[in-house]
């Protein structure tokens, strides 16, 4: 006959100790982690911003050849054709190439996606897009001319000396690209931006994306794009940077 024993039979539970180590395992490998998975989900949103960039590039390059090799142009005149005074008024030319309003949307911009609706005769209709008082991307206005009135002179593509170091639409933290401080600091709040170099007001990783006048997109860190001290006894402003941004630069003619 067996005899059973009369203790019953007993579980092992954690210490205090050893749930404290599991804790801090956890926690050591959640701050290596969490860094890295913001970071691919930066670099992700960062490509779709690419992909944005391209397809607009190849709307505008349609449009050069269908106007005469010329680039499109803001002119708040057109308000009653369009529907909406804006510096953001390429967005309408470009659209009858493009068809998607979505990528005129920057995953990664802090600014909002405020919609307006314009009439396109291009189109027979009217079409819902992201502009107003909020921008993600913005013109180089030295290349997409900008007038509030009828009287606009527009950039041929033979004005440009070198296409490919001029940029022509960006992160911006406003639709209409003046100086380089609204792409370095293209997330800044203040919408005008202005020195210094802000890390936190980066669009992407450190920089922006940028669509360049012969259709190539590029990202540039902020580095790459602010104050070139080689440059700083070359006159006018803007082409002290090391990201040209007027016809004029030495660079570009």
């Amino acid at each position: 006959m067996v005899r059973q024993s009369s203790h019953p039979k007993q579980t092992r539970a954690f210490t205090l100790i050893e749930l404290l180590v599991v804790i801090a395992i956890i926690s050591i490998l959640a701050a290596i982690l969490f860094p890295v998975f913001a970071r691919a989900r930066e670099d992700a949103r960062r490509t779709s911003c690419l992909s944005n960039l391209k397809q607009q590039g190849l709307g505008i390059m349609m449009y050069v050849q269908d106007y005469d090799e010329t680039f499109p142009f803001d002119r708040t005149e057109d308000t009653n054709a369009h529907g909406f005074s804006t510096y953001c008024y390429w967005m309408v030319r470009i659209y009858p190439y493009t068809k998607n309003s979505q990528i005129f949307i920057c995953p990664s911009s802090t600014d909002g996606t405020e919609s307006h609706t314009y009439t396109i005769p291009e189109l027979g209709g009217t079409v819902s897009l992201f502009g107003g008082s909020n921008h993600n991307y913005g013109a180089n206005q030295n290349v997409i001319a900008f007038s509030s009135s009828s009287d606009i002179s527009v950039v041929k593509l033979d004005a440009i000396g070198s296409p490919s170091l001029l940029p022509l639409i960006a992160d911006a933290s406003l639709g209409v690209i003046s100086n380089q401080w609204r792409i370095i600091n293209a997330n800044d709040p203040n919408v005008y931006s202005g020195e210094p170099i802000v890390e936190s007001y980066a669009r992407h990783l450190g920089g922006s994306n940028i669509l360049f006048s012969d259709g190539h997109v590029k990202f540039l860190s902020q580095a790459q794009m602010g104050p070139d001290a080689a440059r700083a006894n070359v006159p006018g402003t803007w082409r002290k940077f090391k990201l040209p941004i007027e016809l004029a630069d030495d660079r570009i003619q």
